[in-house]
């Protein structure tokens, strides 16, 4: 069954940036999951407002979502964007749900 992995990042202002991953590990997803399928959806969207972005990915099943979570490369990128947004005073929340 597929899985969902949805982020959504709340800003406080729109003077604050939502960070991304860089070209390089969005380079990593497209080769190691997108292009072999194992991610078979990406949607990003804006709240009207402005202050919350929402981003989901769909995985073939738990198994390629787990592998996502739990990918060196992935973290890496994770954890520099955690602290930087967390610096920025944006809240961060994530949902894994069947989709």
């Amino acid at each position: 069954m597929a899985v969902k992995r949805v982020i959504t990042k709340v800003r406080p202002n729109t003077e604050v940036d939502f960070e991304t991953f860089s070209t390089s590990v969005n380079n990593y997803i497209t080769t190691n999951y997108i292009n072999t399928g194992k991610q078979t959806k990406s949607t990003v969207s804006l709240s009207e407002d402005g202050l919350t972005r929402t981003a989901e990915r769909t995985f073939t099943n738990s198994t390629v979502c787990n592998e996502f979570e739990a990918d060196s490369t992935i973290s890496e990128a994770n954890n520099s964007l955690k602290i930087s947004q967390q610096n920025n005073g944006i809240a961060l929340s994530k949902s894994i749900v069947e989709d």
